[in-house]
């Protein structure tokens, strides 16, 4: 197996923390520009809106939530709103049938 081949994120949903600047930021580029479909998380809200908008400029799909990961309740939030949006994507309705 090639090593490019085990690191395949290619249509793979990738939540990244700390993602509106520095490593986080890093890894949210590489990921995006490997394939993957991309939720930063990050605190600080105006640096989040700043990198979602250049990231998007670059005409890759991400998005972007404002989220305190030292807050349980607050980081249960944006995994649901993860999971809404992937099933929206797919033509799907989320809840109870």
């Amino acid at each position: 197996m090639k090593t490019q081949d085990l690191f395949d994120v290619g249509g793979l949903s990738v939540l990244i923390t700390g993602g509106a600047k520095g490593l986080g930021r890093a890894f949210a580029e590489a990921m995006l520009d490997n394939g993957a479909r991309v939720t930063l998380l990050d605190c600080d809200g105006e640096s989040l809106d700043r990198a979602v908008i250049e990231l998007r400029d670059r005409g890759t799909a991400v998005h972007g939530d404002v989220v305190d990961v030292t807050d349980r309740a607050d980081r249960r939030r944006p995994r649901l709103s993860v999971d809404e949006r992937r099933a929206r994507s797919a033509g799907c309705a989320g809840g109870d049938t």
